[in-house]
């Protein structure tokens, strides 16, 4: 139903305002899931994961046009509880490379929780071609380099979190410029 709300109608239209009006170098939106599509395409049909985002699509999409406003720049999702490192663009119209990329977004694993298998992760990839980075396999956390004019992200992770010999490890990295939109490997 499109007049459903991930945030509550109140809400939303307080983020928008603040968006717009906000003259910072660098607006985040600091949320619980992930924005960019995560749906898994499988030969039994698509999986939703329908604690986020993807089960709100028109809401999906009212944030969306709300970060591509002109006034609007240098916008950064920054997500979690979903069990992966991801980075990721974001485009108006998710998925659809004719359509522009507005923002970036960056989801941190969990310290300790399983992810999705492998086989899952790699489907999800296949589906979502906005998904630059997508790891389950491992544990760990992200640091983020915030500079006026740059971003840099480093994803850490181990395989073995519970393993008093575990050592953390980067995973990968990418760099968000100021003015140029999505991520891009490092």
């Amino acid at each position: 139903a499109p007049e459903r709300t991930m945030l509550g109608q109140s809400q939303a239209y307080e983020l928008e305002a603040e968006l717009a009006s906000s003259e910072c170098d660098w607006k985040f939106i600091v949320q619980t899931t992930q924005v960019a599509p995560g749906v898994v395409r499988t030969p039994l049909g698509p999986l939703i994961y329908a604690d986020g985002w993807d089960a709100y699509p028109a809401a999906r999409q009212r944030l969306l046009e709300a970060i591509a406003q002109p006034r609007v720049p240098n916008v950064v999702c920054l997500g979690g509880d979903v069990h992966r490192h991801v980075a990721a663009a974001l485009r108006l119209d998710p998925n659809d490379p004719a359509s522009p990329v507005i923002a970036s977004e960056i989801v941190t694993t969990s310290i300790s929780s399983q992810g999705l298998s492998e086989l899952l992760t790699s489907w999800m990839k296949r589906s979502n071609p906005d998904l630059l980075h997508v790891r389950s396999d491992e544990r760990g956390y992200v640091l983020l380099d915030v500079t006026p004019q740059q971003i840099t992200c480093e994803f850490r992770a181990t395989a073995h979190p519970v393993r008093a010999d575990s050592r953390l490890r980067t995973q990968a990295r990418y760099a968000i410029d100021r003015g140029v939109l999505g991520p891009r490997k490092l």
